[in-house]
């Protein structure tokens, strides 16, 4: 249980760091083979677009998680009481059903790639690896936003017994 929680709770966080570490690292490194030994890595920049793309998504995914998507409020701010937490619920499960679109949608666009059996220009890696950032992304944002539209419900249901 203790590492389901774990996993929960840290997984986006954990995986940018790593991420964001390696990319880092190697275009640090295609800087100094660049300007110091005048030689260049031929798969660096690939490399470091592939993870900023897997960036971009899991961090969409943690913005969901700590409900710091951008978001226009004014008109959850000007209603009273709870109508605004239900217009706030609303547009998460709006959110929600368009997160589990793009998940199929581009489960079913990274099959193709996989089908292919295309790799990465400069490297061999796989590129249905790459495709597979977005669905990843958006299923793992539509899982947060699922936990956050419980969650309220939770303390909408808390507020009206107590």
């Amino acid at each position: 249980m203790k590492v389901i929680r774990f996993i929960d709770e840290n997984l986006e966080k954990v995986l940018l760091i790593a991420m964001l570490l390696i990319m880092v690292v190697v275009v640090f490194a295609q800087v100094i083979m660049r300007f110091v030994f005048h030689n260049s890595l031929a798969w660096s920049e690939e490399v470091a677009r592939y993870l900023f793309v897997w960036q971009v998504w899991l961090g969409a995914s943690y913005a969901a998680k700590k409900s710091e998507h951008m978001q226009v409020d004014l008109l959850r701010r000007k209603l009273k009481g709870n109508a605004g937490i239900y217009v706030a619920m609303a547009a998460d499960l709006v959110s929600i059903l368009f997160c589990l679109y793009l998940t199929r949608l581009s489960f079913v666009q990274m099959q193709g790639m996989y089908k292919l059996h295309r790799t990465a220009t400069s490297f061999n890696m796989p590129i249905w690896i790459a495709y597979l950032a977005v669905p990843s992304g958006a299923c793992l944002m539509a899982i947060r936003l699922i936990q956050n539209l419980i969650s309220t419900a939770k303390t909408l249901k808390a507020g009206k017994e107590s």
